[in-house]
C-alpha cells in the first residue's frame, strides 16, 4: 500500500465507485484502512467492496476486500483484518461523491437496531406470557441460545410443573395457547424457545384443547396460539386427522383468525389446512 501511486474501489460483484492517484487521498485512504489486530478466522462472504492498489505502470500491488465495516481481508493475513474504523472508507467515497455505500450501511444499521429493538419486545412478551417460574423461563431461553433444543424428557418435566400450577386441563389449555401467541408468533425463523408452548401442548388431547376454544374464556390470542400450533411443521403427530376433527364453527374462526395474522407462511398455511375439508 506505501508503494501503491494509485487506487481503485469497486463493488465486489459491480463497478467502480472511485479511483484516484491523489497523493492526498491515498494517505487519507491508508489511514482509512488501518487494521487494529488480525483475527484467528474469516468471514463467510467475499466482501462487498474490493480496493486496488497499483504502481505507476497499473501493476497491481495489493488487493484487499472490506467486509460489513468491520474487517478488512488481504492475502499476506492469517485471518481477517479487524479495522480501527470500520465506516472510515465509507466516508472516504462519500467525500469523493460515491454516497451509495455509506447510505446503505445506515439504512442497514438502522434496520438492525430496529429488528433487535423487536426481538426484544418479542421475548419480553414471551416471558410475560410464560405459565411457569422465571427460573424456568430463564433456563429455557439460554437453552435456546446455546443451540441446544428441549428435549422431550424436560418437556415432560415442564408438564408436571404446570399441571401442579394449574390442575384443570381446560385452564392449562389456555395458558399455553396465550404463551402459544406471545413472542414473534411465528412458525419459522423464531427462536427454538417459542417451540416449547407447542411441545406442551402437543401432549394435550386435541379434544381438550378444542374445549378451552369453545370456552366463554377463550379470546382472540387464545385462537392465534391455536392457529400457530395447529399449523405449525411438526407441532402434533396427526396434525391432519386431528384438523379434520375440529367442530366446524371452530375450524372456521381459526381460519378467520390465521388469514390475519402478520405472518405469511401462517396465512399460507391457515389456507391450506384449514380452508379444506378433507385431509389429503
Amino acid at each position: 500500500m506505501a508503494a501503491a501511486s494509485e487506487v481503485v474501489v469497486r463493488e465486489r460483484f459491480g463497478g467502480v465507485l472511485a479511483a484516484t492517484s491523489d497523493p492526498e487521498a491515498l494517505a487519507q485512504l491508508r489511514v482509512a484502512l488501518r487494521v487494529g489486530s488480525v483475527l484467528d478466522g474469516f468471514c463467510m462472504c467475499l466482501g462487498e467492496y474490493g480496493v486496488d492498489f497499483l504502481d505507476g505502470a497499473g501493476r497491481l500491488l495489493a488487493a484487499v476486500s472490506y467486509h460489513h465495516a468491520e474487517t478488512l481481508r488481504w492475502d499476506g493475513f492469517t485471518g481477517d483484518g479487524e479495522l480501527v474504523d470500520g465506516t472510515a472508507l465509507l466516508y472516504w467515497l462519500a467525500r469523493r461523491g460515491c454516497q451509495s455505500p455509506l447510505d446503505r450501511f445506515r439504512a442497514q444499521k438502522s434496520e438492525l437496531v430496529a429488528a433487535e429493538a423487536r426481538s426484544r419486545r418479542a421475548e419480553d412478551s414471551w416471558r410475560a406470557a410464560a405459565p411457569l417460574p422465571s427460573s424456568v423461563v430463564d433456563a429455557l431461553v439460554e437453552t435456546s441460545r446455546s443451540g441446544s433444543l428441549t428435549s422431550g424428557e424436560q418437556v415432560d418435566s415442564l408438564c408436571e410443573q404446570l399441571k401442579a400450577a394449574y390442575p384443570e386441563a381446560i385452564q392449562r389449555a389456555l395458558v399455553l395457547l396465550a404463551w402459544r401467541s406471545a413472542g414473534t408468533g411465528r412458525i419459522s425463523g423464531n427462536p427454538s424457545y417459542e417451540e416449547v408452548p407447542d411441545q406442551m401442548l402437543a401432549r394435550l388431547p386435541l379434544a381438550t384443547i378444542t374445549q378451552a376454544l369453545s370456552s366463554p374464556a377463550a379470546a382472540d390470542g387464545h385462537f392465534v396460539g391455536a392457529v400457530s400450533h395447529l399449523t405449525s411443521w411438526h407441532s402434533r403427530n396427526r396434525r391432519s386427522r386431528d384438523l379434520d376433527q375440529l367442530p366446524p364453527e371452530i375450524r372456521a374462526r381459526l381460519l378467520a383468525v390465521g388469514l390475519q395474522s402478520h405472518d405469511v407462511a401462517i396465512r399460507r398455511r391457515a389456507q391450506r389446512k384449514l380452508g379444506r375439508t378433507h385431509s389429503k
